[in-house]
């Protein structure tokens, strides 16, 4: 219950006590006062004389006296009955209003005090609801933002698992680029470095098609594909050392010698930066420094048989046919299937005259690798040793292979050898009829060639 409410209730209280208390003293005082004898004031006797003698106005008044004062006594003694009576009643009424009136008042507050105290219990409800809806509001809060972590960690697992899963099939992809690179299929080898590129930046994807066209012949291929390795990879010695071998077959010598330079500069280790330097200095006619870096790729990897094959044809430049052979015999130790070994081999005892081991080298050179041009060698080796339908055969295959460079030299070559094989096999051989018949009926000669005479 409120301060106010208490309040009302003490003084409706104490208005009820005090009319009580008047109500009862009046009821006393008239009570009492209605047994009391006439006042003196109403026994006075009369001031107007009367015409009787002394004693018999002393019997008159001693008399009207007496029966005034009977009447009077008689009257406010039936005054107060009455009044006693009515104030009796009164008092009863007022007690009963004042029990009805304080029963009443006490049922309404006692129900005020059970609304005050259902209001109360409602307001405690609702301030223990606001606060459960706090705290209700807050632990969503938290589940929204743990839901929200859960979905950035879940978003982040699922593009961790489709970055795994396209790296997984790029090295798939890669594996296989690499066992077609390894068995000489360069165009599926190729094929698969393209499709790794179209959806990666993958440096090892650009570099190997790099090399591959290298091999291809397909030069300006290579030097774009390495050019976006050194993008990507501008610290990678051997992005530079690849570069410089696209550089020397192109003929570029002196920008293949300033990609060596940076490779080496970034790598003094680099086997490969040697070696391409050397091919380099030795399409400058600079044999002396081309044997010097060759020198040196054999001394940081002993077990470069490339680096003894090139070696070996710079010393038969210098016309150091034995070194040469040595070179070759080397790099037939250390790799006994490389094709380039047996092919340079085999040009130096063509030099040299040993047609028969020429011939040998240059097919065993043809067996490992088919790809190899070293068809005029061959055939060259063979007119050396009688066998015109031999070298004419071999030439045949080359061109229509399209492993044969179209020069002026090959074309006569292919002119002649057709011609001797028609001679001697009385039959038609293919080729470039066309520019062949011309060459024959200008009576050419390939230069550095002797067939003799035609039949």
């Amino acid at each position: 219950m409120s301060d106010k409410s208490k309040s009302n209730g003490l003084f409706i209280g104490l208005v009820v006590v005090g009319v009580t208390i008047l109500v009862l003293y009046l009821h006393f005082h008239v009570t009492k006062w209605s047994g009391q004898p006439i006042p003196s004031a109403v026994r006075e006797p009369a001031t107007q004389p009367v015409p009787f003698d002394a004693e018999t106005r002393e019997q008159v008044r001693d008399f009207v006296a007496e029966e005034v004062d009977r009447q009077a006594g008689r009257s406010f003694q039936g005054f107060g009955t009455f009044a006693s009576v009515t104030i009796t009643i009164v008092s009863v009424l007022v007690a009963v209003a004042l029990a009805v009136f304080g029963l009443t008042w006490w049922r309404q507050t006692q129900e005020y005090r059970e609304v005050m105290q259902k209001a109360e219990k409602h307001r405690r409800d609702m301030e223990d609801a606001a606060e459960q809806t706090q705290k209700d509001r807050k632990m969503i809060k938290g589940h929204l933002a743990e839901i929200k972590q859960a979905t950035e960690r879940a978003k982040k697992l699922l593009k961790s698992t489709e970055d795994a899963a396209k790296r997984c099939e790029v090295s798939e992809r890669f594996a296989r680029a690499l066992a077609y690179q390894n068995e000489g299929d360069l165009d599926r080898a190729i094929a698969e470095y393209t499709w790794i590129i179209d959806r990666a930046d993958m440096p090892g994807a650009f570099a190997n098609r790099g090399v591959l066209w290298v091999r291809k012949g397909e030069y300006d291929k290579a030097i774009a594909d390495l050019t976006r390795m050194i993008e990507l990879l501008p610290e990678e010695a051997h992005a530079f050392s690849n570069r410089a071998a696209a550089w020397t077959k192109k003929g570029e010598f002196d920008k293949a010698l300033a990609d060596c330079n940076r490779a080496i500069e970034l790598n003094p280790r680099v086997t490969s930066a040697f070696g391409n330097r050397g091919n380099a200095w030795q399409g400058k006619g600079e044999y002396d420094k081309a044997i010097a870096d060759y020198d040196r790729a054999i001394e940081l990897d002993p077990g470069d048989s490339t680096s003894f094959v090139n070696r070996g044809e710079v010393w038969a430049l210098k016309g150091e046919y034995d070194k040469a052979i040595a070179d070759c015999d080397r790099a037939i130790e250390l790799h006994p299937v490389f094709a380039d070994a047996f092919s340079r081999r085999g040009h130096v005892r063509l030099l040299m005259g040993e047609y028969d081991k020429a011939v040998a080298d240059l097919d065993r050179a043809a067996e490992l690798d088919p790809s190899s041009s070293n068809a005029l060698d061959r055939a060259e080796a063979m007119v050396g040793m009688g066998d015109y339908l031999g070298a004419a055969v071999v030439v045949e295959e080359a061109w229509m292979s399209g492993r044969m460079k179209d020069t002026r030299d090959h074309l006569l070559l292919v002119a002649y050898l057709v011609a001797i094989g028609r001679s001697l096999a009385g039959r038609d051989f293919s080729g470039p009829e066309g520019e062949m018949d011309r060459l024959l009926a200008e009576g050419a000669r390939p230069t550095g060639w002797d067939f003799g005479p035609m039949d």
